[in-house]
């Protein structure tokens, strides 16, 4: 892909008024096709130098989009045609058959996404798990890494995982034994008096 934005068109301009094309034109010795190939070299030399092709990512086919079929994707591509030629024609009722071709696609789009997620969770060894990977697919949120790496502890700082984890089980396991009991004669008189 190339970038042809304004300021690299101009420069390829000045490119072209630079060269001395004279070399081309006044040179009897050489025949019509050598002359033409100078030519040709010289404006793609300039051309490769101002518009430099940049390397794109190919687009990933979507694993996760069991649902998006060819016609969806024809039909995609159709609304977004369409969507350009809404922003230049102000014809009524060509707006009204966009607006209705877009829901009717939504509506399609949603059937379609309910089939193919019904199909994964039903044929899924855990389905709980299937279910919680769709919803945070379409909510397009990611797992969050959840894991603690270091602990402070009595102004100590605890890289070592098997000590974090033996601190985390004391402290479960001891604070039920922490905790005061209270009757529920001394959670009330703390609720009146606050």
């Amino acid at each position: 892909k190339r970038n042809f934005c304004q300021s690299n068109k101009e420069l390829f301009k000045k490119r072209l008024v630079e060269t001395d094309w004279g070399t081309i034109i006044s040179r009897p010795d050489i025949n019509t096709d050598e002359n033409f190939n100078y030519f040709l070299t010289t404006v793609l030399l300039h051309f490769d130098e101002c518009f430099p092709k940049k390397i794109c990512k190919p687009r990933k086919e979507n694993v996760d989009k069991k649902w998006l079929t060819s016609g969806i994707k024809v039909s995609l591509n159709k609304k977004i045609a369409m969507s350009k030629s809404t922003k230049n024609n102000n014809n009524p009722d060509f707006i009204k058959y966009y607006k209705t071709y877009v829901s009717t696609l939504r509506k399609v789009i949603k059937a379609s996404k309910k089939t193919a997620y019904d199909y994964t969770i039903k044929n899924a060894k855990n389905k709980s798990k299937t279910t919680w990977q769709i919803v945070r697919n379409e909510t397009g949120r990611k797992p969050m890494n959840q894991t603690i790496d270091c602990l402070e502890i009595d102004s100590k700082i605890i890289n070592d995982k098997k000590e974090i984890a033996d601190h985390f089980n004391s402290y479960f396991i001891n604070s039920p034994e922490s905790t005061p009991t209270l009757t529920l004669r001394d959670c009330l008189k703390k609720l009146l008096l606050a």
